[in-house]
């Protein structure tokens, strides 16, 4: 998990600035990224990735389904295999190929 630190790119989401849309991955990709700096609450991702709770609630099951995510005590932490997914997204997005 080490080797993942940075923080999701917001790039195309600024204020003012035509929206990009976010894609099913780039959504993953965020949730993950911010559950793997030690765990975060469902609301501390609605906040974090501005998305609606049913949304989220979304995303989280599928995440769990995946084996991505996991719940410690109530928080949500990166799985080994969550990270092995952000490997992959982080070279996606090197060759431009990410939405």
């Amino acid at each position: 998990k080490a080797g993942i630190i940075r923080r999701f790119k917001r790039e195309g989401y600024v204020k003012g600035e035509r929206k990009k849309r976010r894609g099913e991955f780039d959504i993953f990709a965020e949730i993950l990224y911010l559950a793997n700096e030690g765990g975060v609450t469902k609301t501390t991702i609605v906040y974090q990735v501005n998305l609606n709770f049913t949304i989220v609630e979304r995303h989280l099951s599928n995440l769990l389904e995946r084996g991505l995510i996991e719940i410690i005590d109530e928080l949500y932490e990166t799985t080994d295999r969550g990270v092995q997914f952000l490997h992959h997204y982080e070279e996606i997005e090197k060759l431009g190929m990410a939405s």
